[in-house]
Formats: structure tokens, C-alpha cells, sequence
């Protein structure tokens, strides 16, 4: 059987806020580092081990923490750690290299500390929908409890140090995971992502920095922290994000508006296969689910909310869908199943979950 506590982890997604016809999550994150140890990436590994103890130790008197969880991720399997890829809990870098490396989470998956990553810790906030402040003050006190049992470096001049420069000076980094289907089906939603460079800020792909977008998909967040305040990095981020935010729900509009018999037919199409078919891809489930979340914008499938969709967009990613397989099956971590195991197991999850009654 799949580890199940692994599979809680999935419980944020449960969890509903504001704007969430477009904004997934938000993300408010500092980078703090020990004074007199090597960052992570030039560290010895018996730095990076008493690290992880250190921070394991002033996890353990953080009352944020109390009933939560910690993962090692190099006593975790390779799906499990898929598993918390795909969840958004840790990066493709923890991933792919878990020696000497953990996650802590919040028992509501509110809060969590990521340790040796690019930086000694990475501690975050994460929330439902478009909630910056919230997420900022969240992460504000989390820094707060923890400085109280753990040293940071820091500069009068430079502010906390870290291992990349964009994040030095506050170490702050506020993030959104945005759906932008109308703007990707229109085609415009290129030039709106590089307009923001000129802004300060950046887009990713669905899992972060050198990641791929996935059915519109998409990262953005704050490039630079230096010189900065958090209250004027989050007051510059919003009013972004809002414009985009706008932008898309325009966008959605206008393509109602102008092309309202199209737009309606490739929304049906959509649902008619993700609701009939018996092999479904992840690339294709993706992209069909940002048509449909086009109707259930425009009010076509009353029974489907944009949380559901916000939570099949996790769980029709490759490890989840193995991790079903596995629990389903009794089989062991080490199966691997095939592609047509797979997409036929999405697509069996797919009727499941929107052929089954109001989900609102």
C-alpha cells in the first residue's frame, strides 16, 4: 500500500478561497540561511545532516507544527516523493536529490519548512485562491517562531543572505498558481507572461522554475527582494496579479461573447470525453479540463464546481494516478504499471469524479 500519509498531504487542496475560478493556490516563501555554513549546494554533507537535525530539533518546540508531519525525503520512495512533487509541496530539486533533505508540514498543510533546498530553510505559507497578505503575514509569524530557536544570517547591509541573489534582502518570494485557459486559447497569454520581466516578476510552468506549462497552467511570482520591503513586494505582486486575474475573466468573457456556439461545442466536446473515455493522457486530461472549467465558468455544469477542478488537475499527474493503481491493486511501491494502465485509471477517475453528482 501507497504510504497514507503522504496521500493526506493532498488534504490543502480541499480547502476553498477567493478568485479560485483562476488562482489555484498562493505561496508566500522566505529563504533563511544558518550564519557560518556552506549554502546546500557547496555544503559538506555533514553540514547538510546536522542542518536537517537543527531544524528537526526547532520543528519539534514550534507549536505551528504540533500534529503535523515530516517527511526525510531519503527514506521515501521515488513515488512518494512524485507524489509531493505534484502536490506542490517541495521542489523538482528535492525531488530528484533527497539526501540530507526534509519536509515539515503543518497538520493542515498551511505551513511548511523545506530544508536544504537552494537555501538552508524554505519555509511557506500556502493558501487557497488569491490570498497574498494572508499567506504574508502567515509566513511572517512562521519566521518569527522559528528565528526564536534557530540562527539566520544576516547583513545590515544586504539583509538575510541567500544563496541566490534575487532572494537576498527580505528572502521573500509570493507566488500565484493561475488556469489561464481563455488567455491561452486566444493566444495571447505569451504577451501578457513576458510583459512581466519589466515588472519585477516572473513565469513558471505548472511545478516551477524549468518546468513545462500544462493546459494553461501557470507560476508567477516576484523576481527580486533586494531594496525591498514584504509589504511593497506584496503590494506590487497583488496589483499584478490582479490585472491578470482580470485579464483572464475578460478574456473568458469575450470569447462567450464573440464566439459563443464555438466556445460551447469544444466545452462539450470536452466534457463528452471526459466523461466517455476509456484511455485518457495527462497532457490531454489537462487541456481538456481547461475547457471545462471555460463551462463551468459560464454556468453549463452546474453539479462541477472550480474546486473540483482544482483538485483533478493534482490528481490526474502521473504518480497520483500510480499511488491509486497501487492501493487499488495491493501491489507494492516498485510497480510500475504501464501507459495504458495509466490512462486507462485517469480516465476511470475522471467519470468517478464528474459523473458522480453536485460537487459544489
Amino acid at each position: 500500500m501507497f504510504d497514507p500519509k503522504i496521500i493526506e498531504s493532498d488534504r490543502w487542496l480541499e480547502r476553498v478561497g477567493p478568485r479560485e475560478e483562476v488562482v489555484l493556490s498562493t505561496r508566500a516563501r522566505y529563504a533563511r540561511n544558518f550564519p557560518k555554513v556552506a549554502f546546500p549546494r557547496r555544503a559538506k554533507e555533514s553540514d547538510l545532516r546536522a542542518v536537517l537535525d537543527r531544524v528537526a530539533e526547532a520543528i519539534d518546540h514550534c507549536a505551528e507544527f504540533a500534529g503535523g508531519y515530516r517527511f526525510f525525503l531519503a527514506n521515501i520512495s521515488e513515488l512518494g516523493r512524485q507524489y509531493l512533487r505534484e502536490n506542490h509541496l517541495v521542489s523538482p530539486e528535492m525531488e530528484k536529490s533527497p539526501k540530507n533533505r526534509g519536509l515539515f508540514l503543518s497538520r493542515d498543510i498551511r505551513l511548511a519548512v523545506m530544508v536544504n533546498e537552494e537555501d538552508h530553510l524554505r519555509m511557506y505559507a500556502l493558501e487557497p485562491g488569491f490570498r497574498p497578505y494572508e499567506a504574508l503575514q502567515e509566513v511572517i509569524d512562521l519566521e518569527t517562531a522559528l528565528s526564536k530557536e534557530l540562527p539566520f544570517a544576516f547583513s545590515p547591509r544586504f539583509g538575510y543572505l541567500t544563496s541566490c541573489t534575487t532572494n537576498t534582502g527580505t528572502g521573500l518570494r509570493i507566488s500565484v498558481m493561475l488556469h489561464l485557459p481563455a488567455l491561452s486559447i486566444s493566444r495571447s497569454v505569451r504577451g501578457v507572461l513576458d510583459s512581466l520581466h519589466n515588472l519585477g516578476m516572473t513565469a513558471r510552468g505548472f511545478y516551477g522554475e524549468n518546468t513545462e506549462n500544462h493546459g494553461g497552467f501557470f507560476q508567477i511570482s516576484n523576481e527580486v527582494t533586494l531594496g525591498k520591503s514584504e509589504r511593497e513586494i506584496v503590494d506590487m505582486f497583488s496589483a499584478v496579479a490582479e490585472q491578470i486575474i482580470e485579464r483572464e475573466r475578460q478574456m473568458r468573457r469575450e470569447l462567450l461573447e464573440n464566439n459563443r456556439l464555438q466556445v460551447e461545442d469544444q466545452v462539450w466536446r470536452a466534457y463528452a470525453i471526459l466523461t466517455h473515455a476509456r484511455l485518457l493522457s495527462t497532457k490531454e486530461a489537462m487541456e481538456l479540463l481547461a475547457l471545462l472549467r471555460l463551462g463551468v465558468d459560464a454556468g453549463f455544469f452546474p453539479h462541477i464546481s472550480h474546486t473540483e477542478i482544482n483538485k483533478l488537475a493534482v490528481a490526474v499527474q502521473p504518480s497520483h494516478i500510480r499511488a491509486a493503481l497501487i492501493n487499488a491493486t495491493g501491489d507494492d511501491e516498485e510497480r510500475k504499471f504501464s501507459d495504458e494502465e495509466r490512462d486507462q485509471a485517469r480516465a476511470a477517475l475522471l467519470r468517478k469524479r464528474l459523473l458522480s453528482g453536485p460537487m459544489r
